[in-house]
């Protein structure tokens, strides 16, 4: 069994209180590339002790789907 400062409990916010600023469904511009692609997932990184909104899964117009750096990434308006 483990003690309670063994036990954490799993959230969706980084060390800063910040909620994924990429959400499933947002269409983006991927920088990179030039092209059109849909968020799947923003992964939540960890740097012990601090954690933080990083890489982003997409799903491209073809049905590809691919990593992208969040800093590669901007919002298009719906």
């Amino acid at each position: 069994m483990m003690s309670g400062e063994a036990m954490t409990q799993i959230v969706d916010v980084d060390s800063q209180g910040q909620s994924a600023k990429f959400l499933p469904g947002a269409r983006v511009f991927v920088l990179a590339n030039g092209m059109v692609a849909t968020v799947v997932k923003q992964y939540l990184h960890y740097d012990w002790p601090e954690s933080f909104w990083g890489n982003v899964l997409l799903r491209y117009d073809d049905g590809i789907t691919g990593i992208s750096n969040s800093w590669q990434l901007k919002h298009l308006d719906d």
